[in-house]
């Protein structure tokens, strides 16, 4: 039996969306202090996932954590 497991991309999405609300941030706002101009890149990013490490690691140099710990939900 095979259990189909999510991709990271997509776990770390959903990850952001949480760390995000805890922070007691709203997307605008997150998307502004990463400096992007509105926040359509960050519901994409929660929607479809993220897949370059590049910026995963800025993402958790903003929420000052590790990826282990950025996941552990």
């Amino acid at each position: 039996m095979t259990t189909k497991r999510e991709p990271l991309a997509k776990r770390f999405g959903k990850a952001l969306k949480i760390q995000i609300k805890r922070k007691g941030m709203t997307q605008a706002a997150f998307a502004e202090e990463m400096g992007y101009v509105n926040d359509e890149v960050i519901r994409r990013w929660i929607h479809d996932g993220i897949v370059k490490a590049e910026t995963m690691d800025r993402i958790l140099d903003f929420f000052d954590m590790d990826f282990e710990e950025f996941l552990d939900l």
